[in-house]
C-alpha cells in the first residue's frame, strides 16, 4: 500500500474525427512490503516502491476493402527504488530502472454477416456476425541483470520474452429493439469467442527441448445478455495435450 493507477483508453490523435491513429496509456505507482524469507522465525522484510509508465500507439489501416491492419507499438518504462543483488547474499540494491518495448501487429476480416427477419414487433431484426483476426505480439527479453534484481510481484514485474501467433473467431449477434418511445435500438445480445495461441519461441526447443508444446489451450469465451433479466456467460479452457477442460 498504497497503489495508484492512472489510465487512459484508447483514442485517436488529432483533430481529424477519421484519424487512424491511437494512442492508450497504463502508469501505476505501487509500494510494496514483502517477506523474503518464508520461514516463520525469520523476518527479512524487503520493500520497495515502483513507477510504471507504458503507453502504446497504433495505426488502423485497410490493406483490403475486406482485411484490417493494425500495428501497435508500446513502450515501457519501470522504476524500482531498489532491487535484489543475488550475487551477494540477496544485499540490497540502490534505484534503477527497466527498460523495455513490445510490438503487435493485427489482421481482421474478412467479416461476414447476415440479418434475419423474425416477426416480432419487439426484436424485428437480429444480425449475426463472423470476425476472424490473426494477431502476432513480440517482445524482446530484457537484460539479465535487470531480470535478476527484480523482486516479482506481479505482472509488470515479470515481462518475459515472447513471440507468439494468436488466432481467433469471434461471432456477434446484434437485436435490433423496440423502445418504449416508439424508436429503435442495437443491441449486443451475444459475443462468443474462440481463440488460441502458437509459441514460436517454445516451438523452436530453445527453451525446453524435451517437452514442446508450443500451442496454449483453446480458450471459449461467452458473454451474453439475451434480455434485460437474464445474463449467462461463459469462460473455459481446453488442453490439447492432456484433454483437459477447465
Amino acid at each position: 500500500l498504497p497503489k495508484i493507477t492512472y489510465k487512459v483508453p484508447k483514442f485517436a490523435l488529432g483533430d481529424d474525427s477519421d484519424s487512424n491513429l491511437y494512442i492508450n496509456l497504463d502508469t501505476s505507482f505501487a509500494s510494496f512490503l514483502t517477506d523474503l524469507d518464508t520461514t516463520r522465525e525469520v523476518d527479512d522484510n524487503f520493500s520497495v516502491q515502483r513507477f510504471d509508465f507504458y503507453p502504446q500507439i497504433s495505426y488502423a489501416m485497410n490493406v483490403a476493402p475486406w482485411l484490417s491492419f493494425t500495428p501497435t507499438l508500446g513502450i515501457r518504462e519501470t522504476v524500482y527504488s531498489k532491487g535484489l543483488d543475488t550475487t551477494n547474499n540477496n544485499n540490497r540494491l540502490d534505484f534503477f530502472t527497466r527498460e523495455s518495448f513490445d510490438i503487435s501487429a493485427r489482421f481482421e476480416g474478412p467479416k461476414i454477416e447476415k440479418i434475419y427477419e423474425t416477426n416480432n414487433k419487439y426484436v424485428p431484426k437480429i444480425k449475426h456476425l463472423l470476425e476472424p483476426r490473426l494477431t502476432y505480439s513480440y517482445i524482446p527479453d530484457i537484460d539479465e541483470k535487470d531480470r535478476n534484481k527484480i523482486k516479482v510481484l506481479d505482472g509488470i514485474d515479470s515481462v518475459n520474452r515472447q513471440s507468439q501467433i494468436t488466432y481467433s473467431l469471434t461471432q456477434r449477434l446484434l437485436q435490433k429493439e423496440l423502445e418504449k418511445d416508439g424508436t429503435f435500438s442495437t443491441r449486443e445480445a451475444l459475443r462468443f469467442d474462440i481463440s488460441q495461441s502458437y509459441d514460436l519461441i517454445e516451438a523452436s526447443g530453445k527453451e525446453n527441448a524435451e517437452d514442446i508444446r508450443p500451442f496454449a489451450d483453446i480458450r471459449f469465451d461467452l458473454d451474453s445478455r439475451l434480455t434485460d433479466f437474464f445474463e449467462f456467460n461463459l469462460d473455459t479452457t481446453f488442453d490439447i495435450y492432456d484433454n483437459v477442460f477447465e
